[in-house]
């Protein structure tokens, strides 16, 4: 959400902005919050989202993940310290800054070892790999997922739960991704990168250009089902099993809401079945647990009482963050071709 003058005719110049390189201060917030301030908006906010190519619309009827929300200044402000602020105007003297554009972030000097296009097995396994590493392997993230084990669960069988924690960990992760299989996505991926011969991209070469496509809910209804099917569909699972899963769906929005993102529909190209059954065949489940009942899964998606809230007051709270931390990283770390840390010093 960005603060913008009220001014109509600033319409061509913010699209025109952005499409030039240029960036837009903004804050994040919830769909709520922006039903909210377009309401008091009075017919005066603007929504800037890709639609093939960026569009400006006017006095917008609804919102989705990624939309740009402009509102005039009496909405609300930003401040140099507070950041996003909401007028109180029993206070007039309160100083209003708008939004500044500035050129877009230039990444880091070092040249990122995935410069080609990357299929999508290649960067799920990828993934994979690195959450195995992290959950099951010696380090931090093992470690402290056992301390919490032994305050949750029991001492004795804090290392038995741990596993069990990374491998439905990993099996989540193999799904991640897996909206990018749909029509639209691997069109656009397609149109982004014209001469891959990847049938199934996972990573384009050209990351400067946006997709405007979501690929992430998918992920969580499809993870929900292949790890309830792992465990036997226990319901004394169930709420483990849906935090895990929300965790691998948010490593790109930690406000995600897998059911409620709106006129998404997933619809797979034929390649989606062999991609489900490489990931179960990577976590020796494929004899187990039948591909196309996972895919089905996934196309049908789920009302907003299957996604669990997650908030800090949740028992599981920290498990689906270690998770979610772990995921994100290892995301990272591959689409970038380097480690963390080798990241975090190039910088």
């Amino acid at each position: 959400m960005a603060v913008v003058d009220e001014d109509e005719q600033a319409d061509v110049d913010h699209l025109a902005k952005l499409k030039t390189g240029y960036d837009l201060d903004a804050s994040s917030v919830s769909l709520k919050r922006g039903y909210g301030l377009m309401a008091q908006a009075k017919g005066k906010a603007r929504v800037v989202r890709y639609q093939d190519e960026l569009v400006l619309e006017n006095n917008p009827s609804y919102l989705v993940s990624g939309d740009l929300l402009l509102v005039p200044a009496s909405v609300a402000y930003l401040h140099s310290a507070k950041g996003l602020c909401f007028p109180d105007h029993s206070h007039p003297e309160v100083p209003i800054l708008k939004s500044k554009f500035r050129p877009k972030y230039q990444r880091p000097t070092y040249q990122p070892t995935n410069a080609n296009p990357q299929s999508l097995w290649k960067h799920t396994l990828g993934v994979m790999k690195g959450v195995e590493s992290r959950l099951l392997g010696e380090g931090d993230y093992r470690s402290t997922l056992v301390k919490v084990l032994k305050c949750l669960e029991s001492p004795e069988r804090a290392e038995e739960l741990a596993n069990v924690i990374g491998r439905l960990a990993i099996l989540a992760t193999g799904f991640h991704d897996l909206g990018k299989c749909g029509h639209r996505w691997q069109q656009r991926a397609h149109e982004i990168d014209p001469d891959s011969r990847e049938e199934l991209i996972g990573r384009t070469a050209n990351t400067a250009k946006r997709m405007g496509i979501p690929h992430t809910p998918p992920g969580f209804f499809a993870a929900v089902a292949a790890c309830n099917a792992a465990l036997g569909n226990l319901k004394e699972t169930n709420h483990l099993v849906r935090s895990i899963a929300l965790a691998a769906a948010r490593h790109h929005s930690s406000l995600l809401d897998p059911s409620g993102v709106r006129d998404y529909k997933f619809d797979p190209l034929d390649a989606a079945s062999g991609f489900v059954a490489q990931v179960l065949s990577e976590v020796g489940l494929l004899k187990e647990i039948d591909a196309a009942s996972i895919l089905a899964a996934a196309r049908a998606g789920g009302p907003a009482d299957q996604v669990p809230l997650m908030l800090p007051n949740d028992d599981l709270f920290p498990i689906y963050a270690l998770v979610g931390r772990a995921i994100l990283i290892s995301d990272r770390e591959d689409a970038a071709g380097m480690s963390l840390e080798e990241w975090s010093y190039s910088a």
